[in-house]
């Protein structure tokens, strides 16, 4: 983690830690760098949606 001090806080039944000093393009640039470029290049496959039918006819 970056910087010397961390803020901790509940969340659920654990905790949370993370760095006071927080660099969202630094921390953007850091997860694109790990993205999978192969991820749905394609595009979705799935079936058309089905007719709407009411169920109050």
């Amino acid at each position: 983690m970056p910087g010397t001090e961390v803020t901790i806080r509940p969340m659920g039944r654990g905790v949370l830690i993370e760095p006071k000093e927080f660099d969202p393009t630094m921390w953007l640039a850091e997860l694109r760098a790990h993205q999978d470029p192969m991820f749905m290049e394609d595009g979705r496959q799935q079936p058309e949606n089905p007719d709407e039918k009411s169920i109050f006819d």
